[in-house]
């Protein structure tokens, strides 16, 4: 299995991995083991060990992330080529599109089965289109050496049928969550000890959001409309690391904001902060199927998210909290901020009910009997190959 980063794989794979071995498959993975982009250094160390006790063998491969530069590339390439030379691999599962470009160009014909998931396209319908421009004739060209393209969005399942040219398009249900999980509840003086910490009084309402601090998931907006709310009693909390951290301390800074934007990095289980917030906020530019979205939903919080592919998909109108229809829209995430909140307690309680009913469609067993399956005819495959 090759990511990018070991957080692709770290948050979203460890079960494909126990799938694979579960199918007597050996398994082995392919990352930037020296990334820190996406989660911190003892998160690193935690992945590092987890898979020497699955006894899954971890390869250092540096991959850049985004488009990269042309010698990064090439690096990739040749040691992907030299990897496969010496271990002889029969089943590729890539994730992130500049590794599974790396990997799909280097070993096509290598490998005798290619499965590659798209977490989001690029590209998206009406989005720029210097987008289309860099990202969709790369996917186009690729899709050809690829026997299986997972989706995990409408959008971009209708996309790769009407456009791809990979031998299977199989929708998921996003990676999956731990519906189960989301049921059950934090004991009282978690949450309590939690929003002291924070410096949240018990009158006080707290927004949460989980995500990669980059442009990308918007945090910045969220900011500014609560700049723009002007509301002393409103906290904002974001889980996640990321290259943007110390930009939004500055806005937030700037903004006197300091006491109520809190970047608390990145978070293994975020149940207690679900717990403790009083609503979610995902107005990500552009999404694959936003999993702390269905992570909020499942646990019954009202949410703010933005009319965009992997979003929309759960969102269900506004009947779980507020759409905004543009991410960069800040008076209209101040506004659905705003309502949200106001929204009186008999309204909060049918939003929860209606909410964890939503996300349970996303519950990951209903993953892991596709990954299953799909991996079990991609082993036949390989072997018949």
């Amino acid at each position: 299995m090759v990511s990018a980063t070991p957080s692709m794989i770290w948050s979203f794979n460890m079960r494909n991995l126990a799938i694979l071995q579960d199918l007597g498959c050996e398994v082995a993975v392919a990352t930037n083991t020296e990334s820190e982009e996406a989660m911190s250094r003892d998160a690193n160390a935690e992945f590092q060990h987890a898979l020497a006790e699955m006894g899954i063998t971890c390869h250092h491969v540096g991959f850049e992330r985004g488009r990269g530069t042309r010698g990064g590339i090439s690096g990739a390439v040749r040691a992907l080529r030299e990897l496969q030379r010496r271990e002889r691999f029969h089943v590729l599962h890539t994730h992130q599109p500049g590794s599974s470009a790396a990997c799909r160009w280097a070993l096509r014909g290598r490998v005798p089965t290619i499965l590659y998931t798209a977490h989001g396209f690029h590209f998206t319908r009406g989005g720029p289109k210097r987008d289309w421009l860099l990202y969709f004739p790369v996917e186009e060209r690729l899709s050809a050496f690829t026997d299986v393209l997972f989706t995990v969005n409408e959008e971009d399942e209708a996309l790769a049928r009407r456009r791809m040219h990979a031998g299977k398009v199989v929708r998921l249900p996003g990676v999956g969550i731990d519906w189960s999980a989301f049921q059950r509840s934090v004991a009282a003086g978690v949450v309590t000890q939690l929003r002291l910490a924070l410096g949240v009084a018990p009158d006080e309402r707290l927004l949460l959001s989980v995500g990669e601090l980059n442009p990308g998931k918007n945090h910045a907006s969220v900011i500014r409309a609560m700049a723009r709310l002007g509301a002393p009693g409103l906290h904002y909390v974001v889980c996640g690391v990321g290259p943007e951290a110390g930009r939004l301390s500055d806005l937030a800074r700037g903004l006197g904001l300091s006491r109520q934007v809190h970047l608390v990095g990145f978070q293994g289980d975020v149940r207690p902060y679900l717990a403790a917030a009083d609503a979610a906020v995902h107005v990500s530019r552009r999404e694959g199927l936003g999993v702390f979205g269905l992570e909020a939903l499942a646990s019954g919080l009202p949410l703010i998210g933005s009319d965009v592919r992997g979003i929309r998909d759960y969102m269900d109108g506004g009947r779980s909290g507020y759409l905004v229809r543009d991410p960069l829209d800040v008076g209209d995430i101040a506004r659905g901020i705003s309502a949200v909140m106001a929204t009186p307690g008999p309204g909060r309680s049918e939003i929860a009910s209606h909410n964890r009913s939503l996300a349970r469609g996303y519950d990951r067993a209903k993953v892991d009997e596709i990954m299953r399956r799909e991996y079990a005819l991609a082993i036949e495959s390989a072997r018949s190959g």
